[in-house]
């Protein structure tokens, strides 16, 4: 009842250090290429422990086989579109009105501008991720107490179903 959601915490868990390492760490050590490419693996490989391990074995646990279809494609919509309406827009948001991004004038190439710009986008994306991902390490919490409930309720619909036939 607990071991999916402790694999989906602990990969949430596990990104947030990473991402600190990534934006700031490296660069305040200049740290090369194979430095970069080993946290981004990192990344890469327990990102979808989520999606894997926890969130499509639960569902097929809890959602009845006619509608399981439907939910992960719901389940996809709901999470990559507001990714797309709202990652994008609160990082920029956040770079201007946060972080100080100035937008430089026309034909300008000042490095002070550019590295201080650079700063603002990295310190944003850095807050965006941060608070989603906490966010799904807390909700995920949530999980532990309604997903039992959530099964037990399942099982007994089919248990139900296989008395009726």
């Amino acid at each position: 009842n607990h071991g999916r959601i402790y694999v989906a915490q602990f990969s949430d868990l596990m990104r947030l250090p990473l991402i600190l390492i990534l934006f700031r760490v490296l660069p305040s050590r200049d740290s090369g290429a194979t430095a970069y490419a080993l946290v981004l693996f990192s990344i890469g490989l327990i990102s979808p422990w989520v999606s894997i391990a926890s969130n499509k074995p639960i569902l097929c646990e809890i959602v009845a086989p006619n509608l399981r279809g439907q939910i992960f494609a719901y389940q996809r919509l709901i999470e990559q579109s507001s990714a797309a309406l709202f990652g994008a827009p609160l990082v920029g948001w956040l770079c201007e009105n946060v972080f100080g991004y100035q937008l430089p004038s026309r034909g300008s190439h000042q490095v002070g501008i550019n590295h201080a710009n650079a700063h603002a986008l990295a310190r944003s994306m850095e807050a965006i991720t941060l608070v989603c991902w906490g966010l799904c390490f807390f909700l995920y919490g949530v999980v532990h107490f309604t997903y039992p409930a959530d099964k037990r309720r399942r099982e007994k619909e089919v248990k139900s179903r296989v008395m009726k036939e």
